[in-house]
């Protein structure tokens, strides 16, 4: 989305009256020019109507172009570890046009509200159309129950629902929705830079089973990263140890690692977060 989109005021009620009027007369005079029944209006003054409301199609939907993004980012992790933000996005503003053309501006509704529940659609059957083709079956089935009770409550609610009223809905356990998003968060590569010098990462971390333990570039690496664990608070050190595998139990999930803690998956990450942003300065540093 390019600043100038940005700046593009919100609609008013009323400039969104005077636009679907428009581009209502433009499609109109599009049908009598394509049906050869323009009878005894001047061809070229339906032309210009045409025109002016294809104008004004373009401008209804860049003025609203941040309500789809806006709902991209809003959805969290939860199903958009598949497909990058800006595909979902992109499904944000296919429903945004669907809601468009199908808007009935004398019902009196504002375009935002009837508009979000068509973003939340597309981009909800985008995720788990994603999910779909990287999940077995049955937790395929799981997430899209999920995603799809999330935006049904959301859109009855008004509101981003909690976990356990999306447990409550889909008649599953707050485990199994949270189960389902630690699923669906993206994955972190292995070539993750820890360090802005880009000279760790998250592939230096984890130990290597086929090393020899007696070679000194092993057991410099091996000195290396205890140093920037170093740097982490005890708890920090233990997750990032735990989801990373970098003892000899081999890596966990989120969710795992959030269960043995008593705690929710979102901590976890959080922890994890914050490690790799400790981890990242630690190495700038040794770089400088």
């Amino acid at each position: 989305m390019t600043a100038k989109t940005m700046r593009t005021p919100l609609l008013t009620a009323a400039e969104e009256v005077d636009l679907a009027k428009r581009i209502e007369a433009g499609l109109y005079a599009r049908h009598l020019l394509d049906t050869g029944a323009a009878g005894h209006h001047d061809p070229q003054a339906l032309a210009i109507v045409a025109h002016d409301g294809r104008q004004a199609f373009h401008h209804f939907i860049i003025a609203n172009l941040r309500l789809a993004a806006w709902f991209a980012h809003r959805r969290r992790p939860l199903d958009t570890g598949l497909i990058s933000i800006d595909d979902v996005t992109a499904e944000g503003v296919l429903g945004l046009i669907h809601a468009l053309q199908k808007f009935d501006f004398t019902r009196g509704l504002k375009f935002s509200t009837y508009a979000s529940n068509w973003i939340r659609s597309y981009q909800g059957r985008a995720a788990i159309a994603a999910a779909a083709t990287s999940l077995r079956q049955a937790d395929y089935e799981v997430a899209a129950a999920v995603i799809r009770a999330e935006d049904d409550l959301a859109a009855t609610l008004r509101r981003e629902p909690n976990t356990t009223e999306i447990a409550a809905s889909c008649g599953i356990t707050v485990a199994a929705v949270e189960r389902a998003r630690s699923m669906l968060r993206p994955a972190l590569s292995l070539e993750l830079p820890v360090g802005d010098s880009g000279s760790v990462t998250l592939a230096d971390l984890l130990p290597d089973r086929h090393a020899d333990a007696g070679l000194p570039a092993a057991v410099t690496r091996r000195h290396a990263v205890d140093a920037l664990l170093e740097q982490l608070s005890p708890r920090e050190r233990s997750v990032i140890t735990e989801v990373f595998g970098l003892n000899s139990n081999g890596p966990k999930s989120v969710a795992a690692v959030a269960h043995d803690r008593h705690v929710t998956p979102d901590r976890v990450e959080a922890l994890v977060a914050a490690a790799l942003q400790k981890l990242r300065g630690a190495a700038t540093g040794a770089a400088a």
